[in-house]
């Protein structure tokens, strides 16, 4: 009461701290009795200690371990006067003893807010936190990392390699050109199955509501919630809106959206919000390459969380996600290190494209996925609402810096370390680009980061052979290099075996070699086709979403320009394997839900971000 809190809001704050099982400080700066930097200005009133807020010119002496600074609340300083040579951010337990026993270190300290803290020491280590972003795995683990990887001109040689071998399949003899492409296509015929399979499996949409609430909050894990953002102040709103939204207490969770150092459009639409009290503002330092793994991997340092979960700046999760995620993550085993949300397409009805992006979402998030968690299978993740146990990603070594489809990279990675990913029935609703430029645009990245993923996972491979067993450790490939296969030579495969096709049934009568081949490409290609209709109905069902069924018939041009999209990821691989084709968002021109801001008009796209 001595620094202006009434009785009843102490009351509230200290019945809030026994319901959440926290301090009664971190009971009052969560309930926003009081912001943090007036908590922490009252307690260097109390203690009679300088506070340090911005009006106090302080910097971290040395190389501050950014890790330590922000476990033990304290960082080694210079320039705040004599005898005061360390900044003091004390929380729970730490702070009840400093009140209660001061001894002799108020001499020497001065008092700032947590988040200051963290600031300062970021900015003292800031070179360290770039080349540790950047390089922390390559340099431990060499091959689990694009960096160091083969050349990309070999996949781009292979990949033509390939394709000549697809023509070159259909116009030789029909029997030896026939059976050289049956063997090229196995790949695409699994993944035809195993998408016929998920189509029939009952897996729900959906977690029955009492799930959420199964944990106490007192008993919740802490949880930390990365969202990276570049050039997305048009959308910061709907981003805010979405993390405010999310159930689960103040006190135990911390949202941390990231921030490039140069990019001042966002930094100055943050400047004149007033963050919720588990929100802030991570500035990450400049290096290279400049991508999205970079930016989580240093948040990754200072995370507090036991779980943390990466959203993207347009997500909107449904608000029970975490607590969904914690039940579950609470149920599992120990080895289930991630869980993968449902990501739903919900502008729908933007354009053709938003439709077919829509039922492919869906077919993967609703079906495939789920299946491939449920037998064990390895998992290549969405890059949003994944979920994670912090200290099973650390072993992991966090995200490639330098593979730009991180998400499908460190699926691969969790399976080759002998961890699972399950499946999280949660949606989080997304938005699609609508314009073919833009659909272009991030397609070709995915399908670049998906050729450096073939390149790491095909590296030690007794290794992965014995964390991983054959089965997941074939699976892994068939997901990623026959996904690469399938997509690039989907119109070469078409093509070839339609004139293998017509070729062995031309030929004379009696040859078993003939007939076999013939009987293959027909099944070929009679499930192929049941492969594209099939899953894309179950899925809307699944879902319960309506789409005209006259955008199926553009199926096959769909699956034309994601061949286009893969050998112009391919290509730039071997041109400039970093670049990030960033995505813009905010442009929605619908939205089924209601959760998507509407934009009034779609504004000519900034500079593609320079990787």
């Amino acid at each position: 009461m001595a620094h202006g809190v009434a009785l009843a809001d102490l009351a509230r704050a200290a019945a809030t701290a026994g319901t959440w099982g926290v301090s009664a400080d971190a009971a009052l700066i969560g309930l926003g009795i009081l912001d943090e930097e007036g908590f922490y200005r009252a307690l260097a009133a109390h203690l009679d200690v300088p506070f340090a807020g911005a009006g106090l010119a302080i910097r971290a002496t040395g190389q501050a371990r950014l890790a330590e600074v922000v476990a033990s609340g304290v960082l080694r300083i210079e320039g705040a006067g004599a005898g005061r040579r360390y900044a003091f951010a004390p929380a729970g337990e730490g702070l009840r003893r400093l009140i209660e026993r001061p001894g002799t270190i108020l001499p020497s300290i001065v008092v700032t807010t947590p988040a200051r803290l963290r600031s300062l020491a970021r900015a003292g280590a800031a070179k360290a936190i770039a080349r540790d972003a950047a390089n922390a795995l390559p340099d431990a683990e060499p091959a689990f990392s694009a960096r160091d990887a083969p050349s990309p001109a070999k996949v781009v040689l292979a990949m033509a390699a390939l394709a000549l071998a697809a023509i070159g399949s259909g116009l030789a003899p029909a029997e030896p050109g026939g059976a050289v492409l049956a063997l090229v296509s196995l790949p695409f015929l699994v993944l035809v199955f195993l998408r016929l399979v998920a189509a029939a499996e009952p897996i729900p949409a959906v977690l029955p509501l009492r799930l959420a609430f199964q944990i106490p909050d007192r008993d919740l894990p802490r949880y930390t919630v990365l969202v990276p953002l570049y050039r997305e102040a048009r959308i910061l709103p709907q981003t805010l809106r979405a993390m405010r939204s999310l159930d689960y207490p103040a006190a135990r969770r911390e949202v941390k959206f990231l921030v490039e150092e140069d990019d001042t459009e966002t930094r100055e639409a943050f400047s004149g919000i007033a963050l919720p009290p588990f929100c802030e503002v991570v500035v990450v330092p400049a290096g290279h390459p400049r991508t999205k793994p970079r930016a989580l991997n240093a948040a990754l340092m200072e995370a507090t969380g036991d779980l943390l979960v990466v959203y993207d700046a347009e997500d909107v999760p449904d608000p029970l996600q975490l607590r969904f995620a914690a039940a579950i993550f609470g149920r599992s085993p120990p080895d289930v290190a991630c869980l993968q949300g449902r990501l739903v397409i919900d502008n729908t009805a933007d354009s053709w494209l938003t439709q077919l992006f829509t039922l492919e979402y869906a077919q993967l998030f609703d079906l495939l996925n789920p299946l491939l968690a449920r037998l064990g299978l390895p998992v290549p993740l969405g890059g949003t609402s994944t979920h994670f146990r912090v200290d099973a990603l650390r072993r992991a070594g966090g995200w490639d810096a330098w593979n730009v489809t991180e998400d499908a990279d460190l699926g691969l990675r969790l399976a080759a370390l002998g961890l699972r990913t399950a499946d999280l029935p949660s949606a989080t609703v997304e938005e699609a680009p609508a314009s073919l430029r833009r659909w272009m645009a991030q397609r070709t990245r995915w399908f670049k980061g998906w050729a450096q993923v073939s390149l790491t996972y095909g590296r030690c491979t007794r290794r992965r052979l014995r964390a991983m067993g054959p089965l997941r450790w074939a699976a892994g490939h068939m997901l990623i290099l026959g996904t690469l296969v399938s997509a690039a030579g989907f119109p070469l495969f078409t093509m070839a075996a339609a004139a293998s096709l017509a070729a062995t049934f031309a030929a004379p009568p009696g040859s078993l070699l003939g007939t076999g081949i013939a009987g293959y490409f027909a099944m070929l290609f009679a499930f192929g086709f049941v492969a594209m209709l099939v899953p894309a109905l179950a899925a809307m069902r699944r879902r319960r979403i309506a789409i005209p069924l006259r955008y199926l018939a553009l199926l096959p041009a769909y699956y034309l320009l994601m061949s286009l999209a893969a050998w112009r990821g391919l290509l730039e691989l071997a041109r400039a394997p970093t670049q990030w084709n960033k995505t813009d968002h905010g442009l929605a021109r619908h939205s089924r839900t209601g959760a998507l801001t509407i934009a009034p008009a779609d504004p000519s796209p900034p500079p593609r971000a320079d990787a």
